[in-house]
């Protein structure tokens, strides 16, 4: 219990400090993101948390839209029509390299390979849906697939 609170009070303290401490990056991100493609500047892909439950992880964008039945859609919508590479993209641990993966902006490969991407899950930290320390949140055919490989239902260490 008393762990509980120390560490939400930690994530809220830390978290309000990153983002006083990387404010010239909320303002030049969502420029760049503006001016480099069409979009939103924050990408919002549910994820699994604590206890199983969903939440929408906020990220900087870093992949392209594309147009499809002449609906503007996030580059995940790109699987559907590119089974090939996305075959490969789950048999490679669901990851593509930077360079093999046409979705990614420049700009975007940028903001990966520094993870400044990532920057705005200190909001998710605030809202509790995320701990600063904690396991990386999985989207839901990763949990799936881990059970299918493992056969064992995922648990949490505390």
């Amino acid at each position: 219990m008393f762990y509980d609170i120390l560490k939400r009070a930690i994530d809220i303290i830390a978290a309000l400090i990153l983002i006083i401490l990387f404010l010239p990056i909320w303002i030049i991100i969502p420029l760049l993101i503006k001016l480099e493609s069409k979009g939103t500047v924050f990408y919002k892909p549910e994820r699994i948390g604590r206890y199983d439950k969903p939440f929408n992880m906020i990220k900087f964008r870093s992949m392209k839209m594309f147009e499809i039945n002449g609906e503007e859609v996030h580059a995940v919508e790109f699987w559907k029509y590119n089974h090939e590479l996305f075959e490969k993209y789950k048999k490679a641990g669901w990851k593509l390299t930077l360079d093999e993966d046409p979705r990614i902006t420049r700009l975007g490969k940028i903001l990966r390979q520094t993870s400044i991407d990532e920057f705005p899950q200190v909001f998710n930290i605030l809202k509790g849906d995320m701990s600063l320390i904690g396991p990386r949140a999985y989207v839901k055919p990763e949990i799936d697939d881990a059970v299918k490989r493992y056969g064992q239902k995922i648990v949490p260490l505390i």
